[in-house]
C-alpha cells in the first residue's frame, strides 16, 4: 500500500515538473521572439541588408552551438546600395531565425547577434541592441511575476 502511494505521488510530482518545465521554455521562447522582433524593428532600413542579417544562436550547457549556419550573411555580398533593395529578405531570415528556437530546452543558452561588418557602426549611432536590452529587461520582470 505504501510502496503504491509513493509511486503514484512520484509521477504527480513528475508529471508537475515537466509541466513547469514546459511552460518556462514555452515563455523563454516567447520572450526571445519578442526580443528578435523588436530588434529587426528597431535596426535602421536603409536597404534592409543590416535587418536581413540579425541572427539566433543556441548552444548548450557545455557551450556547444546546437543550431547551424549562424554567421552566414542573407545575401553573402551586399551587392546594392538601393534603398529597401532587401526588403524581401527580412521575413525569409525571421522565419529561418525563430524556427531555430524550437530547438531550445531549459539550460541552455540564446544569442541574438549579427556578422554585418559594419555593426558596431550602426549600433553607435541608432542604439539597436540597447533598445532590445530594454524590452528584454522588461519582458523578464514581466516573466518573473
Amino acid at each position: 500500500m505504501v510502496a503504491q502511494l509513493s509511486v503514484i505521488i512520484s509521477k504527480q510530482m513528475n508529471d508537475i515538473i515537466e509541466d513547469a518545465v514546459g511552460k518556462t521554455e514555452e515563455n523563454v521562447k516567447s520572450f526571445m521572439k519578442e526580443t528578435y522582433d523588436d530588434l529587426v524593428a528597431r535596426s535602421p532600413a536603409i536597404t534592409n541588408y543590416y535587418k536581413s542579417n540579425h541572427r539566433i544562436g543556441i548552444l548548450n550547457s557545455s557551450f556547444q552551438f546546437k543550431t547551424q549556419g549562424g554567421a552566414k550573411l542573407f545575401p553573402p555580398i551586399k551587392d546594392s546600395e538601393e534603398p529597401g533593395v532587401y526588403a524581401g529578405n527580412v521575413a525569409a531570415t525571421r522565419a529561418e531565425e525563430l524556427a531555430k528556437l524550437d530547438g531550445f530546452e531549459l539550460g541552455d543558452i540564446v544569442r541574438i547577434s549579427t556578422a554585418v561588418p559594419y555593426a558596431d557602426s550602426v549600433e553607435q549611432k541608432h542604439g539597436t541592441y540597447r533598445g532590445a536590452n530594454a524590452i528584454a529587461g522588461a519582458l523578464l520582470k514581466r516573466l518573473e511575476t
